[in-house]
C-alpha cells in the first residue's frame, strides 16, 4: 500500500493529542458559559463573495491559502478561512 502523506498545512489527532485538545476545548467552553456567552456554528463553506468584498479579491488570503470550487448551480464557492466573517453574516441574517 502507497504511503499517503497529510496535506499542507493540516495534521492527524491521535489519541493523546486528540485528549489534550478536547479537554482545553472543554475548559473553554465553561468559562464562556459562566460569562454568559452561547455556541454559534456557521458552515464550513460559503459563497467566495462574502471573503473576496471585506479582505479584497487580491489578498494573499483569497488567492493563494483557500480551497474554493464551483456547486452544481456554478455558484463560486470557499472553504471558510476563518469565522469571523461567517458569525457577522449569521447574526445580520437573523436579525
Amino acid at each position: 500500500m502507497e504511503n499517503f502523506q497529510t496535506v499542507r498545512g493540516v495534521k492527524d489527532l491521535l489519541p493523546e493529542e486528540l485528549g489534550k485538545m478536547r479537554f482545553i476545548e472543554q475548559q473553554a467552553a465553561l468559562v464562556c458559559k459562566n460569562a454568559c456567552y452561547e455556541e454559534i456554528s456557521v458552515p464550513i463553506f460559503e459563497f467566495a463573495e462574502l471573503f473576496e468584498k471585506p479582505l479584497g479579491e487580491t489578498s494573499d488570503i483569497v488567492t493563494k491559502e483557500n480551497y474554493v470550487f464551483q456547486d452544481r448551480s456554478n455558484n463560486t464557492l470557499m472553504l471558510r478561512p476563518e469565522g469571523t466573517t461567517g458569525v457577522v453574516r449569521a447574526a445580520i441574517n437573523e436579525s
